[in-house]
C-alpha cells in the first residue's frame, strides 16, 4: 500500500550516520510549513461526530484546556482511536504527533489535511521536532503521547520530548487520561466495539521549572529532571482520572 509523501530525517549538517545530533541549533530552525490550522479546525466537529456515532464517550475537565495560546496536550497511549479521541474531545483544533506508518493511502493525506504531524520514531526526527516547536510558537495546542508508543497507559515510563518541548517553548502541559480504548485482552490495533464506553478526562495546565539555567543548548541532565517533574504529575492525575471515573486503570 503506498505511503502518502512524509517528512523523514536526512539532514547530514544534523544527524550523522550514527544518529547522533551534531548541530543543535538547526533543530530549532522554522519548518518548511506548519501543519494546516484550518484543516485541524474543520477536522474537529467531524472527528467529534464520528466519536459519538460509534462509541458513547463522557469527557470530563474540558474547561481546564487553556482558551488561547499554546499548550501541550500530554495524553496516556493504549490504543488506535486515542487519537481521533484528543481530536474530537479537545475543545480546540489540536495537532498531534502521528507514528509515520499512519500516513499510508488513503489515510495518509487525511492526516496531512488535518494538520497531524507524522514522526518517525526510530531516529531523531527533526522535521516533525520543527514543526513542533512552530505549532507552539504559533500560539497552537500541540498533541503528544510521552509514553511514546502504545501500551497499557498507566504512565509507567515517560519519554523526554514533553520535557524538552515545555523548557524550549514555555508551554503549559495539560494531561489527559483516556479509558476504555482497547477491547479487553485486545491488539492495540484493534478500535474499541461500537457504542463502547469510554471516559476522556483532562486534568488543570501545569508548568515546568528547569532545576538550573541553561544557555542556547539544552543540557540532557535538565531534559531528564523536568521528565521527572512531568512523570509525577501524570501520575497524579492518572490516579485522580480513576477516582472520579471509578475505573481501576486504562484498559478497564
Amino acid at each position: 500500500m503506498p505511503k502518502a509523501e512524509t517528512h523523514l530525517v536526512g539532514e547530514s549538517a544534523v544527524i550523522d550516520e550514527e544518529g547522533q545530533v551534531t548541530d543543535p541549533a538547526a533543530i530549532l530552525a522554522p519548518p518548511e510549513r506548519l501543519p494546516s490550522a484550518r484543516g485541524a479546525a474543520w477536522g474537529r466537529p467531524v472527528g467529534k461526530g464520528l466519536l459519538h456515532l460509534l462509541w458513547r464517550v463522557r469527557v470530563y475537565g474540558a474547561e481546564h484546556v487553556p482558551q488561547e495560546g499554546s499548550a501541550l496536550i500530554a495524553a496516556n497511549h493504549t490504543g488506535i482511536v486515542d487519537g481521533p479521541l484528543m481530536f474530537g474531545t479537545c475543545p480546540r483544533p489540536v495537532h498531534a504527533l502521528t507514528k509515520d506508518e499512519m500516513f499510508f493511502w488513503p489515510l495518509g493525506p487525511v492526516l496531512t489535511g488535518a494538520g497531524q504531524i507524522p514522526v518517525v520514531r526510530t531516529t531523531l526526527d527533526v522535521p516533525a521536532l520543527r514543526a513542533c516547536l512552530g505549532v507552539l510558537r504559533d500560539g497552537r495546542l500541540l498533541g503528544i503521547y510521552p509514553e511514546g508508543s502504545r501500551g497499557d497507559g498507566d504512565f509507567a515510563a515517560v519519554k523526554g520530548g514533553a520535557a524538552w518541548l515545555a523548557l524550549r517553548t514555555g508551554a503549559p502541559i495539560v494531561p489527559l487520561v483516556c479509558f476504555g480504548v482497547r477491547r479487553t485482552n485486545g491488539s492495540v490495533s484493534l478500535p474499541p466495539r461500537p457504542r463502547t464506553p469510554m471516559d476522556v478526562v483532562y486534568g488543570p495546565p501545569f508548568r515546568v521549572e528547569a532545576p538550573e539555567p541553561w544557555g542556547r543548548y539544552l543540557p540532557r541532565r535538565i531534559v531528564a529532571k523536568v521528565t521527572e517533574q512531568i512523570h509525577t504529575r501524570l501520575l497524579e492525575h492518572l490516579a485522580y482520572a480513576c477516582e472520579l471515573t471509578g475505573r481501576a486503570s486504562p484498559l478497564s
